[in-house]
């Protein structure tokens, strides 16, 4: 144990402190709609403070970020982070929709479909057998099983690309067969940070976790 202890600390410190991820606001953002869903009211702040949210994802969304996996080194244009920026403008809408927030709504509503569109335009690689994968980050190869919650957000399955039926923050879903969010069930394969090495073009090893929902 003394020669244990006298090798000292392997690391110091987070350098999740000093990175920025954009994925938080469509986190934050989503608790705030599952609790309007459960029957809860939003107070003026908060809604203040979400729309507060969706005006910075507009402002940011574009740049580059550490992502959801906090990966050293440079920033990328984590698709994860583009999906969540993407989400959260979707959920403001939907609010506003509801009358539970007034949001900026066309402004949201446009940079909502300019997400989506550099996130089919950027996130996807086509592979020879014509299989394909929405891939970890802008211009890179390799895919990220954080992408799996693209059913559960309604943005498209992630495996055939096809559009899906959004899962209600609560879980619940209207059904659409093919889709794991058909049965209101979720994946609990959690993705480790190396096997985002694996090529977007290897099907079966996306494949696998989100049918296992």
């Amino acid at each position: 144990m003394t020669k244990v202890l006298a090798q000292g600390p392997v690391r110091i410190g987070n350098d999740a402190v000093g990175q920025v991820q954009h994925d938080v606001y469509g986190s934050a953002i989503s608790a705030a709609a599952a609790h309007v869903e459960c029957g809860g009211k939003l107070e003026h702040d908060e809604q203040h403070l979400l729309v507060g949210y969706g005006q910075q994802v507009c402002a940011t969304w574009r740049q580059p970020d550490s992502g959801l996996w906090e990966v050293p080194g440079p920033k990328r244009h984590y698709v994860h982070s583009k999906l969540l920026c993407w989400s959260a403008l979707d959920a403001l809408t939907r609010l506003d929709e509801a009358g539970q927030l007034r949001a900026p709504r066309e402004v949201f509503l446009q940079e909502r479909e300019a997400v989506r569109e550099a996130i089919e335009m950027q996130g996807y690689c086509e592979a020879p057998d014509g299989k394909g994968s929405y891939v970890g980050a802008f211009g890179e190869d390799w895919a990220d099983a954080s992408l799996l919650i693209m059913a559960r957000l309604g943005f498209h399955d992630p495996i055939t690309r096809e559009p899906c039926p959004r899962l209600s923050e609560s879980g619940k879903t209207s059904g659409a067969k093919g889709c794991c969010c058909a049965t209101g069930q979720r994946s609990t394969v959690s993705a480790p940070a190396k096997a985002r090495s694996v090529s977007a073009g290897s099907g079966q090893w996306s494949c696998w976790p989100y049918r296992a929902g």
